[in-house]
């Protein structure tokens, strides 16, 4: 006889007709069925956050919700649950639809077997993918542990099965002042004192009930060692595979002269160091794995940092900065504060939901904005960004939450110029240009993992330039490869990507190309684009000029572009980037120039060498309006700076072009971006 599998399934509709009929056909096919009708977007908040829930039957004519909110409430939750559309009448623009909004499939309301089939299916799928997540977890927390290792192998350690020490290290048999194979008989018992004893079993039982998802546990005691002398200590304990067994590993760490974990925190400020938050979020994931416990993880960001910290003076700034932790201490006490990078606030909010995550931050928000924060003589209003991750059973690692915190910040501050946020913002899955939902990070991955990435080279054609050679680097798929990923793929990376990856490895094979290239005079100028992140990381102009040295190229022939709005941003750190890449004999270009309000005070103040004025201007001069883009020309030139033209599509703006100071031209119009550096100057 097969076995009946327990379901429990949402619809979303108000018919119990239809719930009652498609609860019939799923009873008939081995289900035991649990239905819930869902007739409101708050009702499927509420079933999303406090049950499990195997798969949703969302109907196509159905509005409250409608299938595409269901699917966004998922992605906001973090949920891994089928979404399955049930349409009237489906033909195949219903069928493509559906799966572009993310629905595991579209099926007609009387297709009975193809329902159960379908749902079979992706109950074996989302078994599949737990069981990879799970795997990518013990493998995460394998490698935090070798890690841990290798920073503590001069501290106490040893494994333990049932209760007894099997193995372990030089320091921990020195302070005992035993012999390793004595250690071997020894109970953990005899080394805790009666209160950790007590505290040790209820770790023991939790470990014993599952130790696959054990989360770990720490207790603190009172041992005596070789010496007669009493030591207060933390004890780490974390499970760990040895000789086919599950087992405890156990680690020793002094206290400073106090028994209590919290104490021991406050003594080093009132945040807590980087790792010790990396450790709770860990922890963190693996309640949500073992309990359904979801956590979540805040990164709060002081709008427009750059220049509030121009203004101030780095003294006066660091005060408010120190006012401001504090004021996050105070005001959110019960949640765990680290200061991760520059203008990164990590608060991790434990065994609270996005919702209710939401909320609280939304307030917080607001009591920063009425706040007047004092620092020495200095009074200073400001507003903050807020960007929430969730923790839930999805989640894999740390690494994962904090980009995913890091990038909800970036989704709620896009298309804003003033680079003032004073919101809260719920990280959201990057969607493709058709709507669905894409893993650019894993795709990524994949492109530099299977080399289906390749660079490409457009020529800026010289009009009042010199006789170089040059071209602008740009990032492509390979065109065999082009089907494999969404349309706007490059794009998507590009912005979504977190750190400088991709700059890197388009810096790398350029230098190479154009070190193999035959006919290279040294006359080729390459223009590689820097991002946002590279730009922020302090160590890439030094990485920039030891790969410039080991490639034995001239540096006048590699030139490097910012965007406007990421400069803008970022003056300080845009000024000292360029000129350390000038240092090496770089050149250095502006893009996107004159989008923002006074870009000419850019000029001013970081002596770029070439500004690309932005697209638009060309755009609006090939229709006949080309005032703004000769004023903009006008102006770039009286700065002694050279100008570039983009999007120069055809010959129509040329007697415009003649008129003004322009270095060079790209566009169609030119030659389009190819694979070679071809183009006849």
């Amino acid at each position: 006889m097969a076995e009946v599998k327990d379901l429990s399934v949402i619809i979303t509709n108000d018919s119990v007709d239809i719930s009652s009929r498609l609860g019939s056909v799923l009873d008939s096919s081995g289900f035991k069925v649990l239905i819930k009708n869902i007739t409101s977007r708050e009702d499927l908040g509420e079933e999303l956050r406090s049950a499990q829930i195997d798969i949703i039957l969302a109907h196509q004519n159905f509005s409250t919700p409608a299938a595409s909110e269901v699917i966004q409430d998922l992605n906001r939750l973090n949920r891994d649950v089928p979404v399955i559309i049930i349409a009237d009448e489906p033909n195949g623009a219903d069928v493509a639809s559906g799966i572009r909004l993310g629905a595991r499939d579209v099926i007609g309301i009387d297709e009975d077997q193809h329902l159960v089939a379908v749902i079979n299916r992706e109950l074996k799928n989302r078994e599949d993918r737990s069981k990879h997540r799970d795997t990518l977890r013990r493998f995460y927390a394998s490698e935090n542990r070798y890690q841990q290792l290798l920073q503590y192998a001069r501290l106490p350690m040893a494994i333990i099965h049932e209760s007894m020490f099997v193995l372990v290290n030089d320091a921990f048999s020195d302070l005992f002042d035993i012999d390793k194979e004595e250690a071997d008989a020894l109970p953990i018992v005899d080394i805790l004192d009666k209160e950790a004893q007590a505290k040790y079993k209820e770790i023991l039982k939790n470990f014993t009930v599952s130790p696959d998802s054990f989360p770990g546990a720490e207790l603190t005691t009172t041992i005596t060692n070789n010496t007669g002398q009493k030591t207060n200590v933390k004890i780490d304990l974390n499970t760990v595979q040895y000789n086919d067994e599950n087992c405890l590993q156990l680690k020793i760490e002094p206290q400073l002269g106090n028994t209590s974990a919290q104490a021991a925190a406050a003594a080093s400020g009132p945040t807590t160091p980087r790792n010790k938050l990396v450790q709770h979020i860990e922890s963190c994931i693996s309640i949500a794995h073992s309990n359904k416990r979801d956590s979540s993880l805040l990164c709060l960001e002081i709008d427009a940092f750059d220049k509030l910290q121009e203004t101030l003076g780095i003294t006066a700034f660091d005060d408010l900065y120190d006012s401001f932790i504090e004021f996050v201490c105070e005001n959110l006490p019960d949640h765990i504060v680290s200061v991760f990078d520059n203008n990164k606030l990590m608060v991790l909010l434990e065994e609270v939901d996005s919702q209710t995550a939401l909320k609280q931050t939304e307030e917080f928000v607001s009591k920063v904005d009425s706040n007047v924060f004092e620092f020495g003589d200095n009074s200073q209003q400001i507003t903050i960004t807020a960007g929430i991750a969730l923790i839930s059973d999805l989640s894999t690692n740390a690494d994962t939450v904090v980009k995913q915190s890091v990038r909800a910040c970036e989704q709620f501050l896009s298309g804003k110029e003033d680079g003032i946020g004073n919101g809260a913002h719920l990280y959201e899955p990057e969607k493709s240009g058709d709507g669905s939902d894409v893993d650019i990070n894993f795709l990524l991955k994949q492109a530099f993992k299977h080399k289906h990435l390749q660079i490409l080279f457009q020529p800026m054609m010289k009009f009042h330039g010199d006789a170089s050679k040059n071209y602008e680097v740009l990032l492509g798929i390979r065109p065999e490869h082009k089907e494999t990923y969404p349309k706007d793929f490059i794009a998507m990376a590009t912005r979504n990507n977190e750190n400088d990856e991709i700059d890197r490895w388009v810096i790398l094979e350029a230098m190479k190309t154009l070190l193999k290239k035959q006919d290279c005079d040294g006359t080729e100028n390459l223009y590689i684009h820097i991002s946002k992140q590279s730009l922020q990381n302090p160590k890439f102009a030094a990485w920039v000029g030891a790969a410039i040295k080991k490639s034995r190229l001239s540096p006048k022939q590699l030139s490097f572009q910012l965007r406007e709005i990421d400069v803008s941003t970022s003056l300080k750190t845009a000024a000292t980037f360029i000129k350390a890449v000038q240092s090496f004999g770089c050149a250095t270009v502006i893009t996107h120039f004159g989008s923002s309000v006074q870009p000419m005070k850019i000029l001013e103040q970081i002596p770029f060498d070439f500004a690309k004025i932005d697209g638009s201007f060309t755009l609006a001069a090939q229709k006949g309006e080309s005032e703004n883009m000769s004023k903009i020309l006008e102006q770039i030139a009286e700065r002694k700076v050279k100008a570039i033209v983009p999007m120069v599509e055809s010959a129509t703006i040329m007697p415009v072009l003649w008129k003004s100071n322009v270095a060079y031209i790209q566009g169609y119009y030119v030659q389009a971006p190819g694979d070679k550096m071809d183009y006849k100057f």
